[in-house]
């Protein structure tokens, strides 16, 4: 879907939540919003947006062959122009982090809170361990091992009925199986 604003509307430092400066810190998510309401106009709905001039997007895999060349692309990124947070400057590290990030706000999306370990505490920013068993020398942020989900987040997901097959007996909102 499109938006009306322009990129540099949708670029402002002032819209980015991580501008602690910011005076307009969630308007990234209101624009998402309005470009994407008229299409789902159910009572609930779980909508993942990208905005595709998204500061990682670059970086990410277009196809499954993709995958592990993305994850072991060394090339440095400009971070005067590309944000990869604080993790690194290559474009590898910039698809963990943006694919991850992406996995983050999703799990929001499904009620899950920041956790002590897994994806809702920034151990996104392995993911590439979960697809690859070497890996490009990088910071000391990626001391670890791979990325995972927590057990709470696990079993939130189990009982979700976004996760849940035909035949899966689920709760509805009155708390009935069905």
């Amino acid at each position: 879907m499109k938006t009306n604003y322009t990129i540099a509307e949708i670029r402002n430092p002032q819209r980015t939540k991580h501008n602690s400066d910011g005076k307009t810190k969630y308007s990234l998510w209101n624009i998402a919003l309005e470009a994407i309401r008229s299409r789902f106009t159910a009572e609930r709905n779980y909508v993942a947006a990208l905005i595709f001039d998204c500061h990682t997007l670059f970086s990410w895999p277009a196809s499954f062959e993709e995958i592990i060349p993305s994850f072991m692309n060394t090339r440095p990124v400009d971070t005067n122009y590309i944000g990869i947070d604080f993790e690194g400057n290559t474009c590898w590290i910039a698809a963990n982090v943006g694919i991850g990030a992406m996995l983050h706000e999703v799990g929001h999306a499904f009620g899950c809170s920041h956790q002590r370990s897994g994806a809702m505490r920034r151990d996104y920013i392995r993911l590439s361990r979960s697809f690859s068993v070497i890996e490009p020398s990088g910071p000391p942020a990626l001391n670890g091992k791979e990325c995972a989900w927590h057990r709470l987040d696990l079993l939130r997901f189990r009982a979700h009925p976004c996760f849940a097959l035909p035949a899966d007996l689920t709760v509805n909102k009155n708390g009935f199986m069905k």
